[in-house]
Order: C-alpha cells, then structure tokens, then sequence
C-alpha cells in the first residue's frame, strides 16, 4: 500500500514508482501529477498552427 504524500501529490503510486526509478522529487511530482489529470503530458499544449504558415 502507498503513504499519502501530502495534497500536492495527485498520484502517490506513480511518485513512489518514479522516485524508485531514480527520479529527482520535483521531476516526480511533476510526471506524476500531469498523468494524474489525464493524457499523457506531452500531449498538452495548443493548438496553434505552425509559425511558418
């Protein structure tokens, strides 16, 4: 079973995974509250056409 880690951690399996990898902890919190919210993180972002058009 995870330990809560506090509000700020949305996804406390995926931190405690990510942090066993190796990962920094502001890294961590990061990945895994940007999953938590759904999607995948690379995928948020604009809709913008491209600057050369």
């Amino acid at each position: 079973m995870t330990k809560s880690h506090g509000p700020s951690i949305k996804d406390d399996a995926l931190y405690e995974d990510l942090r066993d990898d190796g990962m920094s902890k502001e890294k961590a919190v990061r990945i895994s509250n940007a999953k938590a919210g759904g999607g995948t993180p690379s995928k948020n972002g604009g809709t913008s056409s491209p600057y050369e058009e």
